[in-house]
């Protein structure tokens, strides 16, 4: 049963990985043809990238990515209107590259 786990936690990061990065091209397709940014959909994007990169770094378990990711929306959103706000310094820094 533990193999079968592991496949399920290696098939949840891939997808996760590649859901991120069509996420971060979708923000960067839509402020080049806007020639605008997003503020809450690249910090949507930021948190997503950091969550990927922590969850092998720190040995977590890939299924962590199942309540990260949502999460990741969910503070891109209330950050519009409430002291997260500060966190779209980072994400811009992470966009402008």
């Amino acid at each position: 049963m533990g193999t079968f786990t592991n496949i399920i936690g290696y098939i949840i990061l891939g997808l996760s990985i590649l859901f991120t990065f069509a996420w971060c091209l979708r923000c960067r397709e839509k402020a080049k043809s806007e020639q605008a940014t997003e503020k809450s959909m690249e910090l949507q994007g930021f948190l997503m990238t950091i969550s990927v990169i922590i969850v092998p770094l720190l040995h977590l378990s890939p299924f962590h990515l199942l309540w990260m990711l949502p999460a990741s929306f969910i503070l891109g959103l209330l950050s519009m209107t409430t002291p997260l706000r500060i966190l779209w310094i980072f994400s811009s820094l992470y966009f402008a590259f």
